[in-house]
């Protein structure tokens, strides 16, 4: 009622619609009586989100009524802590069983696993209770840069996560073989929504549709679940208001202004409270749960042909609800209109990150930048030669891809230096921490060579070795350099006292300024641009800034859109990922899931190069991507099964080179249809695809140890690995330069061919 009076509605019209509500209320009561149509003792209820919040409480109250738990999440810290809490709570601890399955709802298929190791743990027998409550929010204003990619993620978690759960749960009620006939106690499926499912409030964009979907699935089902006589089981959708939570505290991060002044009147409510509420409306066999007086005005006032909890209370109150409406809509509508753009966003900035103060860039910063567009000028040079004669090129394409790879290990570390050069402060990141523990995408260096970055950082690879295009990015990277260095010496002089001792270094570590072209005059320092800013005016303000700074350098345009790639458009074979990445398509066919992970709505491509070769504009920076290898994201995140990939070997099983669901073709790509023979090497993915009996032994072999191995054992020997891959690199380039010295120009790794070649 308070909530009304605040909001402006006059107080007859309120008491009357609360009175009447009263009494319809209290008929309702004595009609239907009070039975238990939920009952939880001896019984086993499956809640997702367990882990914290409404899920937490929700367990907690539940075990006190005595039922068995499986607690589903994603962080099994929490999860563990979760569990010691319902075991307290149990009332028969005795008899009470409790676990917890660690499983991410936003990945696809997640819910037939969790109810296989559900039905598994429970002597054979599915839950009789599934109870989804997992969920996420990230409000903002539908025309923020990052709505859509929100949109996604909240849908992925909201709804695709409880549609996924409730048909895998539904299939093991609904089998014949599980038929309990019509006069048994029924199954429970229960999906969490929000009050926002029933009311619309601005900057909820990105979240109410999610909401708003579990309820069209919540009828469909109701009405569906007629065809099963025998196998009874009852549909409910809970509808809490805001909660305290942690959940809470990660969405204000990005809570519009005039979002948070219009929900100020209406306090936020504890976990333990919400849960209670709703398992009484459970336990009266409500269809649609309302834990409030507010939102049972928003449910009447919103059924429309959704079944009822009562038909006298529902159609009476919702008499009511469209005058109640009448005064808040307009009194809502009326504080929108009465904030002005500006004023929402500058409003909606306090709530998020703020922007890193401006600063200079360090040496080893823009060296790995001048690494980065050395290989980006190289990957021209791959390009036309590609055009031309694809055979010239093919070896060196493999082999780049794997130095990629091998050099990750060493570009981690490398990152972590960066981050700690710039003042020991986070780079800008725009993935937010949400309910299912869900961290941002890597943000590797894009193709930073570390040894060409060290070589240029001490005075740059001799000029005979460069092109003239190579030389011409160079010399306006260096033009580049010395603009930043002039602006952070003088940033320095003006705040020493803030800075650290290491950038006290001079600068002429990184070239003298005097060594640019001639006729170059240094601009004003005031009118360097950061790298932060370089990157927001690229579109890749949501990015890592040194990647936004690369592509912005390069000419290039930063902002890259599914709508930009036309249907008949090719592979540009003018990039070097994108090489790279037709290198690595040899290893298998054409994804059957596209990767959810891009948090550009998959850039210009559709899948992820893991399982297709082609790139996406998220991934397009990855080395482990470019060699055609699982980074730690994606096998994580979105662990496809697709066995044509070797980099997603079966964890048991035939010999790889026996079995034919591990045999790759290259007739995945026209291009290498004509290259076959090249295929069969050692130095690539394809190499697979050899009938060597000692090439195939040793990758059995090699498999067998490493399904052996502990974890700890298994980076060990990624570490002794990758040490020997650079050190194969090293040696190999040692060798070529040693033999360029000599005169004798032979590249080690490739065959001479002489009079006894044919020996």
């Amino acid at each position: 009622m308070d909530t009304l009076q605040r909001l402006g509605v006059p107080l007859p019209i309120a008491t009357t619609g609360a009175l009447g509500a009263l009494l319809i209320l209290l008929a309702s009561m004595g009609l239907f009586g009070r039975k238990n149509h939920m009952p939880v003792e001896g019984r086993t209820v499956l809640i997702t989100g367990a882990s914290e919040g409404m899920g937490r409480s929700a367990a907690m109250q539940l075990a006190a009524k005595g039922a068995n738990l499986i607690l589903v999440a994603r962080n099994i810290g929490r999860l563990e802590e979760a569990l010691a809490d319902v075991t307290a709570a149990a009332s028969s601890p005795s008899t009470q069983r409790f676990t917890y399955i660690s499983a991410d709802v936003s990945e696809p298929d997640y819910a037939s696993t969790v109810i296989a190791q559900a039905i598994a743990w429970n002597g054979g027998r599915a839950p009789d209770i599934v109870w989804c409550i997992a969920g996420m929010s990230t409000p903002m204003l539908w025309t923020d840069d990052a709505a859509m990619s929100a949109a996604r993620r909240n849908m992925d978690v909201n709804y695709f996560g409880s549609a996924e759960m409730s048909r895998a749960i539904l299939r093991e009620w609904l089998a014949p073989e599980n038929s309990t006939g019509p006069k048994s106690e029924p199954k429970h499926i229960i999906f969490t929504a929000s009050v926002l499912a029933l009311f619309a409030i601005v900057g909820y964009g990105p979240y109410s549709p999610s909401k708003w979907a579990l309820r069209g699935l919540a009828d469909t089902l109701a009405m569906e679940l007629n065809l099963y006589p025998d196998n009874p089981v009852k549909v409910h959708v809970v509808y809490p208001a805001t909660i305290t939570s942690p959940g809470l505290e990660r969405e204000n991060q990005t809570k519009p202004g005039i979002t948070l002044e219009l929900e100020k009147d209406e306090p936020p409510e504890t976990p333990d409270t919400v849960a209670k509420r709703a398992i009484a409306g459970l336990e009266k066999g409500e269809y649609f749960v309302a834990v409030s007086f507010l939102g049972n005005l928003m449910r009447c006032g919103v059924m429309g042909g959704s079944p009822r909890n009562s038909w006298v209370f529902d159609t009476v109150l919702g008499w009511f609800v469209p005058i109640i409406y009448f005064f808040v809509l307009r009194i809502m509508n009326a504080q929108v209109r009465g904030m002005k753009s500006s004023a929402i966003r500058s409003q909606r900035n306090k709530v998020t990150k703020p922007t890193p103060p401006a600063r200079g860039r360090t040496p080893r910063q823009v060296a790995g930048q001048l690494a980065a567009h050395e290989a980006h000028a190289h990957a021209q040079a791959l390009g036309d030669d590609l055009k031309a004669d694809p055979s010239s090129v093919f070896e060196e394409v493999a082999m780049g891809a794997q130095d990629y790879a091998a050099a990750a290990a060493a570009a981690a570390a490398m990152e972590t230096d960066l981050n700690e050069d710039a003042h020991g402060e986070a780079e800008v990141e725009a993935n937010m921490e949400d309910d299912d523990g869900t961290g941002g995408a890597s943000s590797l260096p894009p193709h930073v060579d570390l040894a060409a970055a060290n070589m240029i950082a001490n005075g740059g690879p001799p000029g005979s070795a460069m092109s003239q295009p190579v030389q011409e990015q160079l010399q306006e990277m260096q033009q580049t350099l010395a603009h930043a260095q002039h602006a952070q010496h003088a940033h320095q002089q003006q705040h020493h006292s803030h800075q650290h001792p290491h950038q006290h270094q001079p600068p002429a570590q990184m070239g003298n300024p005097q060594q640019m072209q001639p006729g170059h005059q240094a601009l004003d320092p005031s009118m360097v641009k950061t790298t932060e800013e370089l990157a927001r005016e690229s579109g890749y303000g949501e990015l890592n800034v040194e990647s936004a700074l690369a592509k912005r350098l390069a000419r290039e345009p930063g902002q890259r859109l599914a709508q930009q790639r036309r249907p008949e458009q090719v592979l540009n074979l003018a990039r070097r990922s994108n090489v790279e990445a037709l290198f690595a398509h040899i290893a298998g066919e054409p994804a059957r899931v596209p990767c959810k992970n891009c948090h550009k709505g998959h850039g210009p491509w559709t899948s992820c190069i893991v399982v297709d070769g082609q790139m996406c504009g998220s991934c397009a920076n990855c080395w482990f991507n470019a060699s055609g290898a699982r980074c730690s994201f994606h096998e994580t995140r979105n662990p496809q099964v697709v066995a044509q990939h070797p980099a997603i070997l079966p964890a048991s099983g035939a010999s790889l080179a026996s079995d034919p669901g591990y045999r790759f073709t290259t007739a995945t790509h026209p291009l290498l249809q004509s290259h076959g023979a090249a295929v069969g090497g050692v130095n690539h993915p394809g190499a697979l695809l050899t009938n060597n009996p000692m090439l195939q032994q040793m990758v059995n072999r090699a498999m067998g140890e490493v399904r052996a191995a502990d974890k700890a054992t298994r980076q060990l020997m990624l570490i002794d690995i990758t040490a020997k891959q650079l050190a194969l690199h090293i040696a190999d380039y040692e060798e070529m330069i040693a033999s360029q010295d000599a005169g004798g120009g032979h590249v080690p790794g490739q065959q001479v061919m002489g009079d006894d070649a044919g020996a």
